[in-house]
């Protein structure tokens, strides 16, 4: 998987974390809400590694 796909993957997983956290606040069910916000965090994580990624590789060239 290339750096734009990971920085792609990364997004949609901050998404989805932000909704879960979101919904886990509405809810309140503070697990859902934690579980949302360790995804969004892996998500941010991601999608950084990627950016990291297609500089080194422009970097390269």
């Amino acid at each position: 998987m290339g750096g734009i796909e990971k920085e792609v993957k990364g997004t949609a997983k901050e998404a989805m974390g932000k909704t879960r956290e979101e919904v886990g606040k509405a809810a309140g069910r503070p697990g859902l809400e934690a579980r949302g916000k360790a995804e969004k965090e892996a998500g941010k994580a991601v999608k950084e590694m990627g950016k990291v990624e297609e500089k080194v590789k422009r970097e390269l060239k």
